[in-house]
């Protein structure tokens, strides 16, 4: 529970996976590009890879599908300084962990489960 209710605030994206973690509106970049992944062990980039002066340098998209994720992407606004990135908590506004949020979470994610029979 606690790796899918995690995300990252980007400072310098050195500590993020560019691919595996949840920066992008919470999401992790992996899940929209598994179908195009033949080897995801070669995915090892960071999010500073894709950072050159403070703005962002991606790939050429090669899809429509992948051109969305870039769109995201570009969305993700980049801090002015590069302070270290920060893991928070993505079931509070604050980032910070609480029971009742963490409860909250459960309580949502059952009420998912359910409808889904």
């Amino acid at each position: 529970m606690v790796g899918d209710n995690e995300r990252w605030i980007i400072g310098d994206g050195k500590k993020i996976s560019f691919w595996f973690d949840r920066w992008v509106n919470g999401q992790r970049i992996y899940d929209a590009i598994a179908p195009y992944v033949t080897n995801p062990r070669l995915l090892q980039d960071k999010v500073a890879d894709y950072i050159d002066d403070g703005e962002w340098r991606l790939p050429t998209p090669r899809s429509l599908e992948l051109q969305e994720v870039c769109n995201q992407i570009l969305q993700v606004k980049l801090p002015t300084i590069e302070p270290e990135d920060k893991r928070v908590w993505a079931l509070s506004e604050s980032g910070v962990f609480s029971v009742k949020s963490a409860w909250g979470g459960c309580v949502q994610r059952n009420l998912r489960v359910d409808a889904q029979g």
